[in-house]
């Protein structure tokens, strides 16, 4: 299952980690596309994939790797992606 790929290959970065928490006030997560040339730096992404699909890949991918125990403990979310260099996927959570 490509989900399972994901999170082990995220679990390297888990270092020290789950987060000891029940509930994670905030998750804020920009996912940056490279621009490619064909887009300008910063400038929104409007193509799929869409972000609700690639928000729950993102969770079950923090699960599975160990970086939280259980996604329901995630109680808001911040969503943004845009075309960038550097690309990557961006991720800070806040506890309460």
């Amino acid at each position: 299952m490509l989900q399972n790929d994901r999170g082990d290959a995220l679990a390297h970065h888990a270092v020290g980690l789950p987060v000891r928490t029940t509930l994670l006030q905030n998750l804020r997560v920009a996912w940056c596309f490279p621009t490619e040339g064909e887009h300008s730096d910063g400038e929104p992404h409007t193509a799929k994939p869409d972000m609700g699909n690639m928000l729950k890949t993102l969770e079950d991918c923090l699960v599975r790797s160990g970086v939280i125990a259980d996604d329901a403990i995630i109680c808001g979310e911040q969503l943004s992606k845009a075309w960038s260099d550097p690309s990557g996927i961006y991720v800070e959570a806040s506890e309460l």
